[in-house]
């Protein structure tokens, strides 16, 4: 019998800017609202190019308001917690853990699931730099906006299971995570940005109906965002300077990758086989299938756009 291999191999992108609007695997997920403002100025700097693309508004369910349920976290001791970790270890469903100016040392670990229109919140306080280590998210109906996110050491990343995964890192099993507005960057040598966990080769096994949207994600050593799981949204991202490695690794089922920004997607010497935007594989026991990738803007890569290897009777390529 003749073995099934289906090989997506689209173009390698050298210098050049191309808005695609291309559905990998028989899409079953609506499409979201894509903005028809003109791209233009091609050949204009990079920060140019990044204010003319197309950008989704702070969602509307994030806000900045002290009510009854926002605790304050100051790193001086003035606020209801010092520390994120704190609020974390006490917020229940419906809480906000608003984070003022400072530097905090710290990868917050979740420890409780917030509940549909009550989730636990954790966002930075609007106009304020707040700079931590990176978030491990156990839990379901979670918030994260507005943190400049980076430092995490490899010690740190090994001790809490974080090597070979992200900055922010979502265990398998949970749903509805947003992971909104934030920079995520200046990753250690095998740490990503963003890592969505799987189990035991099962796509529904790892995190469902998870957003990432308009993060600016920059500078790393390891593979850029790591997806398993179904039904999740990687949307309105700058994505930029991957060190050699993928920007995005797909795996699982029905997820989409639309109106991302890939620049400097590069390949690098020593790194890996070859780099692309976006690749899946057939051999680690869960494969990527029905994954719609539309409207993304692509400019000054040396990398190969995609390649999906797949090699089970299931999956359909479109």
């Amino acid at each position: 019998m003749i073995r099934k291999k289906l090989i997506l191999l689209l173009v390698i992108l050298f210098g050049m800017g191309i808005l695609l609007s291309t559905k990998l695997f028989l899409p079953h997920q609506t499409n979201p609202t894509v903005s028809t403002a003109p791209i233009n100025n091609h050949g204009n700097p990079i920060q140019t190019l990044v204010s003319q693309f197309p950008q989704q508004s702070q969602p509307a369910a994030v806000t900045q308001s002290l009510g009854a349920n926002t605790f304050a976290v100051k790193a001086d001791g003035t606020g209801d917690y010092a520390t994120i970790q704190a609020c974390a270890d006490a917020a229940t469903p419906g809480a906000t853990c608003m984070v003022f100016a400072g530097t905090y040392p710290e990868v917050v670990i979740t420890k409780k699931d917030g509940t549909p229109g009550n989730p636990i919140t954790f966002i930075a306080h609007q106009g304020d730099e707040v700079s931590m280590q990176g978030f491990y998210i156990k839990n379901s109906y979670i918030k994260i906006h507005g943190f400049d996110i980076n430092g995490l050491s490899i010690d740190r990343a090994q001790a809490l299971g974080m090597k070979y995964q992200g900055e922010v890192t979502v265990l398998n099993g949970i749903s509805y995570c947003e992971i909104s507005g934030n920079t995520i960057r200046d990753t250690v040598a095998n740490v990503g940005a963003i890592s969505f966990l799987g189990k035991d080769g099962v796509a529904e096994n790892g995190p469902q109906h998870c957003i990432i949207q308009n993060n600016t994600i920059t500078n790393t050593a390891y593979y850029m965002v790591i997806i398993h799981g179904v039904y999740n949204l990687i949307d309105g991202n700058k994505i930029s300077h991957s060190g050699g490695y993928d920007a995005i690794r797909m795996f699982g089922a029905h997820n989409t990758v639309s109106n991302n920004y890939f620049n400097h997607i590069d390949e690098t010497a020593g790194v890996g086989e070859h780099t692309d935007i976006i690749q899946g594989f057939d051999d680690t026991g869960e494969d990527a299938y029905d994954i719609t990738f539309d409207h993304n803007f692509m400019y000054d890569n040396q990398a190969q756009m995609g390649q999906i290897n797949n090699d089970r009777p299931s999956t359909k390529v479109h």
